[in-house]
């Protein structure tokens, strides 16, 4: 499954890469966002076979895989703002903020799995052992939608 996410990742970054090329970038984000979002709430909760799990690595992977293709759109963005920003800095940061995030997603995950179990209260893979992980990765991938909502409601 790992392979498969990561396979699928590519095209991801190549397609989103020249997406950002020639769209806004809050879009790119709001594209790889939700494509993650939902194919976690939709595709991995409603999973009952292998042939569903692998058709979430796919969509998963090129969607959250792609993400990081909106560094350089970001970092354009930040740079459009402030021009006095160091790009160093910047990519930096988001490389900082992806490496924690890469760090604690391990024991998080483990105490997710390690509880709570949801079965027979939820249906599908939601009432498995994963429905707490299931969930909370869905809300975190949602959380990459605040830019596309900022941006919208004017807000910055």
């Amino acid at each position: 499954m790992v392979s498969i996410l990561n396979t699928a990742s590519v095209p991801g970054v190549i397609i989103l890469s020249a997406l950002c090329d020639n769209v806004d970038v809050v879009t790119v984000i709001l594209v790889s966002a939700l494509g993650s979002t939902l194919s976690i709430f939709l595709i991995w909760g409603f999973s009952t076979s292998l042939p569903a799990l692998v058709f979430f690595a796919i969509t998963y992977g090129f969607f959250a895989g792609g993400f990081t293709a909106t560094y350089a759109g970001a970092v354009k963005e930040l740079r459009r703002v402030s021009t006095g920003a160091d790009l160093g800095s910047i990519f930096g940061l988001l490389s900082a903020g992806r490496g924690i995030g890469n760090v604690i997603c391990g024991p998080v995950s483990e105490t997710l799995l390690g509880h709570e179990s949801w079965d027979g209260k939820a249906l599908f893979a939601y009432g498995s052992d994963y429905g707490p992980l299931i969930v909370f990765t869905g809300v975190s991938a949602a959380l990459a939608l605040t830019p596309w909502f900022t941006r919208r409601l004017h807000l910055t």
